[in-house]
């Protein structure tokens, strides 16, 4: 009989009377008498946030650093090449979070730029650069933007959609987005006055039924003029999609964890492995 020390971590049983199958969790010997090894808390996750989620849960506090972590170092090409990435799909890294920043910490602070921390808001241990650079983008009149004509993201002083630009504050407030586009709609869409619409009578009603269907208004011709507007607003609304179903990936190391676990963690995620260049992994392709 195999002894405990070479059982399988994980066993897969059949239920009896059903076909259904059920993953029971079986202790390593190194971890016995562990009480959390009966849940499986000790186990990093893996997930993902929308790009605008993210940022909203930061500014909230809901995300905390430790007080004496470096500071954002970040400058403006670090900012432009991080969004042009995220509008072209490539990918951007992941966050690392520790679950419960209280125990873990002394002292803990917000984003710049955020509210108070919440009480228990994980602590983001890597990914400290793009989040707060994806804050600052998306802040009110931060000037980031996306400029059409060059199809490049941007920094400029109050870029408008007008102008050419999707400013970068729309793409997590979509309130901002309508009131945007706002203007832009009414050149091609011009509103129409008000129109009373008389309370319907009995002789009125009986005359509309009598009165033929009128048929569908001719297709609305556009000048040249509303034409670039619609396919402004149509680039826009691309930009807009793009960014909505952006997802950046995380791990989170649960609160039951130590400290020494959490920095094994770190250290296997940044300094391991042997490092391959471009050429290791694209010259194979045509040789």
């Amino acid at each position: 009989m195999a002894s405990s020390q070479q059982r399988q971590r994980v066993r897969m049983e059949l239920d009896r009377g059903t076909s259904v199958y059920r993953f029971n969790k079986v202790r390593s010997p190194s971890r016995r008498g562990d009480p959390l090894m009966s849940s499986f808390s000790l186990y990093v996750s893996h997930g993902s946030f929308f790009f605008s989620d993210l940022v909203r849960s930061a500014r909230r506090g809901e995300f905390v650093l430790p007080a004496f972590q470096r500071g954002f170092v970040w400058d403006e090409a670090d900012i432009l090449k991080l969004l042009d990435s995220m509008w072209r799909g490539y990918p951007i890294g992941n966050v690392l979070l520790w679950e419960n920043w209280q125990g873990k910490a002394r002292a803990v602070r917000p984003f710049r730029g955020c509210s108070e921390v919440s009480r228990f808001a994980p602590l983001v241990l890597d990914g400290q650069q793009r989040i707060q650079a994806l804050i600052e983008a998306t802040a009110p009149a931060s000037g980031y933007a996306y400029e059409l004509a060059s199809d490049q993201f941007v920094r400029v002083e109050a870029p408008t959609l007008e102008a050419g630009y999707v400013p970068c504050e729309v793409l997590v407030d979509f309130i901002s987005f309508m009131e945007s586009f706002h203007a832009e709609y009414e050149k091609v869409y011009p509103r129409q006055a008000a129109v009373e619409i008389p309370a319907p009578t009995k002789a009125s009603r009986k005359k509309a039924r009598a009165t033929p269907p009128v048929p569908p208004p001719p297709p609305v011709q556009h000048t040249p003029a509303q034409e670039a507007v619609l396919a402004k607003i149509n680039i826009a609304e691309s930009v807009l999609t793009a960014f909505r179903e952006v997802r950046i990936a995380s791990i989170t190391i649960p609160a039951a964890r130590d400290e020494a676990f959490a920095r094994e963690v770190f250290r296997r995620m940044n300094s391991t492995g042997k490092a391959m260049t471009e050429a290791d992994v694209f010259d194979c392709l045509n040789s």
